[in-house]
C-alpha cells in the first residue's frame, strides 16, 4: 500500500499507459466485431438492424399525405427492402467489396428521400383537401391560410437518422475490414 499522492504528476505519469491499454483494449473489440461480421452469420447485425429500421418506418409510411403515398413513400419502402435484399447478398457472397459499395450507394438514396420527406418546402402550400368550415354571418365562408405540409415530423427524421448512421457505420467498418482483407 504505497501513499496516494496529491501531485498532479502521478496523474501524468499514469495517463499514457492507461491510454494505451484502453486503445489496445477497443482495438480488439473492434477487431472481434469485423470478425463476427464475417463469418457465416456475418452479416446478421447489419441485416437485423435494416430490419429493425424497416419496423421502425413501416408504420410512418402508411401515414405519408395522399400525393406521396404512392411516390416517396414507395420508394422509401422499396429502398429499404433493397438493401435488406442486399444484407443477404452480402451475407452468401465471398467477394463483398461491390455489393457493399452498392449497399452504401442506397443508404445515400435513402438518406436523400427522408430529406425530402422532412422539407416543409416540399409542398408549402398544403396537400390535404379544405375541410368545410362555418359559414360567417355575411355568408362566406372563413379562409384559413394553407399550412405546409411535412411527410415525416422531424422528430420521426432524428430518429430515422439514427438508424441510418448506426448502418452507415456499420457498412464503413465492414468496408474497411473487406479491404483491409483482399489487399493481404
Amino acid at each position: 500500500d504505497q501513499p496516494r499522492s496529491r501531485g498532479l504528476g502521478d496523474v501524468y505519469k499514469r495517463q499514457p499507459i492507461f491510454c494505451r491499454a484502453w486503445e489496445n483494449d477497443m482495438n480488439s473489440i473492434e477487431n472481434e466485431k469485423l470478425q463476427q461480421m464475417n463469418t457465416p452469420n456475418g452479416g446478421y447485425r447489419l441485416k437485423e438492424a435494416v430490419k429493425a429500421m424497416i419496423n421502425y418506418g413501416s408504420p410512418i409510411l402508411v401515414q405519408f399525405p395522399r400525393v406521396e403515398k404512392y411516390g416517396l413513400a414507395k420508394r422509401i419502402r422499396e429502398t429499404m427492402y433493397d438493401m435488406l435484399h442486399l444484407c443477404n447478398v452480402i451475407q452468401k457472397k465471398y467477394y463483398k467489396r461491390d455489393t457493399l459499395r452498392e449497399f452504401d450507394t442506397l443508404l445515400l438514396d435513402l438518406r436523400d428521400y427522408l430529406d425530402e420527406a422532412a422539407n416543409p418546402r416540399l409542398y408549402p402550400q398544403g396537400t390535404e383537401p379544405k375541410k368545410k368550415r362555418k359559414k360567417r354571418a355575411d355568408g362566406q365562408a372563413p379562409e384559413a391560410p394553407p399550412q405546409p405540409v411535412t411527410c415525416i415530423t422531424m422528430h420521426q427524421y432524428a430518429t430515422w437518422s439514427k438508424y441510418t448512421g448506426a448502418i452507415g457505420g456499420m457498412i464503413g467498418n465492414y468496408m474497411k475490414y473487406v479491404e483491409g482483407k483482399q489487399s493481404k
